[in-house]
């Protein structure tokens, strides 16, 4: 859970933005986030923010957890 993986058929392991971009182009509801995340400059930038999110996800969990009930 540290991170998102796609395997793909071909063999091919993604991971991160990557993997939530291949993800989104097998969705048809999604497919518009494919192409939104194929701009320049966007994979690297929603990698860094997916990296951000990874970072506060812990404290994010506990956080949360208090509501559960």
């Amino acid at each position: 859970m540290r991170r998102f993986h796609v395997l793909r058929s071909d063999g091919a392991l993604l991971s991160g933005a990557p993997a939530f971009i291949e993800l989104w182009s097998r969705a048809p509801r999604l497919k518009w986030l494919e192409k939104v995340a194929g701009w320049p400059r966007v994979v690297g930038s929603l990698d860094r923010l997916y990296s951000g999110f990874l970072f506060v996800r812990p404290a994010l969990s506990r956080f949360l957890r208090r509501f559960e009930r």
